[in-house]
Order: C-alpha cells, then structure tokens, then sequence
C-alpha cells in the first residue's frame, strides 16, 4: 500500500480529512440508504482502516446520524457536516472501518471501482462498471 496522502472536504471547505494509502475496497453502491445520502443515483465509496482516516479540519462542524434502517439491521454512523450538509464518512458502531464517500475528495483518485451492489436497484440508466463482484461488503461489516 502506497502511503500517498489524500484530502477531502464538504462543500464549504470547513471540514476537511485525509486518507494515508489506497482504500482497501472501491465500489458503487446502489441502495436506497446511499441514493438518500447522496441525492443522487448511487454512492461511490471508498473504505479505509480507521488508522489511514483522520479529520483535519473542522471537527466541532460534524453532525452526526444513526441510521438504523439498514438491509443487515447493523446501524451505520453518518458524518455530515453542519453547515453545508455534505457527508464525510461513514462507519459502523465499532469503527471497525471508515467510507470516504468518492465524491469528498479535493483531488482526482487513481482508482476505479471493483465492486457493484445492490444491482437489482440500480437505475435502468446507469450502465455496468467493467468489474465488479455481486455483494455486500459494507453490510458485512
């Protein structure tokens, strides 16, 4: 694992964070759960051990929401920030593992996608990324 950092932000530049190396999973996700969060038609994920993730900036702006009406019943902690809404991780309960949702990063990523899921909810539009596995690794967590 390469020990590039990257950063990201929310909207209004006042929460920022840095990711340490390559996430250890990339992939798109097409649940209800990710198009509410995002407004839009699927969630581009990133997943990093808790160590590679850190909060910059802006740490005293995040609000946070349990969402507990997840497929696997294991509830999920939404970081947004307060002020311009935009969401900046994700974890589970334990903190076992940290999303940076793709669309945060302030620079463009090197890598593409591995994994799509929830197919059989994804929009007639959106076409298939190249390589993917069917599952649910962020259920299983």
């Amino acid at each position: 694992m390469a020990n590039t950092v990257r950063h990201g932000s929310c909207l209004c530049k006042r929460v920022k964070y840095e990711v340490t190396g390559d996430p250890w999973a990339f992939f798109v996700c097409h649940c209800g759960n990710c198009k509410k969060m995002t407004g839009s038609a699927f969630m581009a994920n990133s997943l990093f051990k808790p160590e590679q993730y850190k909060i910059t900036e802006g740490e005293d702006l995040i609000t946070q929401y349990r969402d507990t009406t997840t497929n696997s019943g294991k509830p999920k902690i939404l970081s947004f920030c307060s002020k311009c809404g935009s969401p900046i991780r994700i974890t589970n309960e334990a903190q076992l593992v940290m999303v940076a949702p793709t669309g945060t990063y302030d620079d463009e990523i090197p890598w593409d996608p591995t994994n799509e899921f929830y197919l059989d909810r994804k929009r007639k539009w959106i076409h298939e990324i190249t390589t993917r596995e069917d599952g649910c690794v962020i259920e299983s967590i």
